[in-house]
């Protein structure tokens, strides 16, 4: 049975890999004919931008971003977190309201927050 998976980067990724294997994980759950958004809230909104991995002591993600948009699943951000952050977003994440992305979340068989 197919499932509508979540996964939620919503933590700053100054000095950790917590966002990355957040990402990681979401490109393993494409394995199965799940059907995966990643959803780039609050301070994960930096992920879903133009990050200078080096400069923040980050982990690149830009390999797993690209992965994830050549298979065809759903990126999103916030949009009031972009806005706010002045954060222009990477091409092929598109930016949602906040009842989008609660709306997302409500349908989703399993949502993992990162």
């Amino acid at each position: 049975m197919k499932k509508k998976i979540a996964v939620i980067i919503r933590r700053t990724p100054f000095n950790t890999i917590r966002n990355i294997e957040g990402l990681r994980m979401a490109v393993g759950a494409t394995l199965r004919d799940d059907s995966v958004t990643v959803m780039f809230l609050d301070e994960g909104i930096r992920h879903a931008g133009q990050l200078h991995s080096g400069i923040v002591g980050a982990k690149d993600t830009s390999e797993e971003i690209e992965m994830l948009k050549m298979i065809a699943y759903s990126l999103v951000a916030d949009e009031d977190a972009a806005k706010a952050r002045n954060i222009e977003l990477l091409p092929g994440i598109e930016p949602i309201s906040h009842d989008m992305i609660a709306q997302l979340i409500a349908d989703s068989d399993v949502v993992i927050p990162w």
